[in-house]
Order: C-alpha cells, then sequence, then structure tokens
C-alpha cells in the first residue's frame, strides 16, 4: 500500500512539474476547452449548418494544434496538420458516427494527417524543424523548450510519446485515450505515467550534456 501511495505521489509531482513546463512553453495558448457543448447535437447539424461545425473547431482547436505542434516542433506545420485535420472533418462529417465522441474522432483524424505527414520525403526531422523557425516572431526561450521537448520526445518510446501528447496536449480523458488506442484505461494510465518519467529524464539528461 505504502508503495502505490508513493508512486501515485511521484505521478502527481511529475504531473504538477510538466504542467508547469506546459505554461512556460505554451504561454498565452490555453488548451482549456470552452464551455460545455452538445457535441452529438452540433455533429448531426454540421453538415448543413456552418455556424455548428465553426463551434466545434472553436472547442477543439488549440487542443489539435498544442498536439500537432509538440509532435512535429514547427508552428508552420502545425498549423498546416490543424487546418488539414478540421477540413477532413469537415468533408467526413456526414459519416461521423454519433454514437461516438466527437474528440475522439477528430483526435483520429488528427493521428492520420500526422502520420501522413511524416510519411512524407521532404518532412524535415523534429530538430531540423525547429532550427527552421528562425523566422516566427518567437521569443529565444519558446523555441528554445519547444526545442527541447521535441528533441526530448523523440528518445521515448513511441506509443508512450502519442499517450502523452494526447493527454497532456490534447487534454484527452484517460476514458477518450483508452477507446481511441484500443487500450485499457490501466495500460493508457501506465502509458502516460512512464512517458512522463521518460521525459522528465531526458531532459535532465539533454541539460546536462549541453552543460559539458
Amino acid at each position: 500500500m505504502t508503495n502505490l501511495i508513493n508512486t501515485h505521489a511521484h505521478s502527481s509531482c511529475l504531473t504538477e512539474s510538466f504542467n508547469c513546463f506546459l505554461q512556460i512553453l505554451f504561454g498565452s495558448l490555453s488548451l482549456e476547452t470552452s464551455s460545455d457543448i452538445d457535441e452529438t447535437r452540433l455533429a448531426s447539424q454540421a453538415a448543413n449548418n456552418p455556424q455548428a461545425f465553426d463551434e466545434l473547431y472553436r472547442h477543439y482547436v488549440n487542443r489539435v494544434y498544442a498536439y500537432h505542434l509538440v509532435r512535429t516542433g514547427s508552428r508552420e506545420e502545425a498549423e498546416d496538420l490543424t487546418s488539414l485535420t478540421f477540413l477532413s472533418a469537415l468533408e467526413g462529417i456526414k459519416g461521423y458516427q454519433h454514437k461516438k465522441n466527437f474528440g475522439i474522432w477528430l483526435f483520429g483524424i488528427a493521428r492520420h494527417k500526422l502520420a501522413d505527414h511524416y510519411r512524407q520525403p521532404l518532412s524535415l526531422p523534429l530538430e531540423s524543424a525547429v532550427v527552421a523557425e528562425e523566422g516566427l516572431e518567437e521569443s529565444v526561450d519558446y523555441r528554445m523548450k519547444l526545442q527541447q521537448v521535441s528533441r526530448a520526445l523523440t528518445c521515448i518510446d513511441p506509443d508512450r510519446v502519442e499517450a502523452l501528447c494526447l493527454r497532456f496536449f490534447g487534454q484527452m480523458s484517460t476514458l477518450e485515450m483508452s477507446l481511441l488506442l484500443s487500450k485499457s484505461e490501466g495500460a493508457v494510465r501506465n502509458l502516460v505515467y512512464r512517458a512522463l518519467q521518460d521525459l522528465r529524464g531526458q531532459l535532465i539528461s539533454n541539460e546536462k550534456l549541453e552543460e559539458k
């Protein structure tokens, strides 16, 4: 029982530290959703009502963008992928099965767009993508933080990275992730916990290497 409590406490500490890191990384970008909306009703209306889809867009756009940003390390690529994600969602909204959570369906599209992006031969690796962002009006601190987390993620197990990004950047619940990833909620929690540990360790390791 003591070990279980210690593990939970350590996980909470890691989560709190990572949330602080997100604040530094994203600044004023809100990852929280807007007020609660009736997703089922809006999705059923969206095929014929642009305002309904616009409300869904505003509810999810920051979360989808943040997910793509941390996976690519590039604001420009994240913006393009976010646009492609919502364009595909709009085009496929008539085929959306309303029994499924809209967010799960939307992030399924986002994951496919990201996979397609990295299958393209001209895609830049994470490190190069970040370095190529010199023209953006971003602070040096922002670019450094984004580069640090993007580089660290390349050294972590892909399944753990995906779970981490969906949980903290996509702001998905454990239940939503379990349905999207076809894993048990316990397995999802374990992936996120291990990912937090790995990321923390990798960031510390990289920082020590840079100091030498």
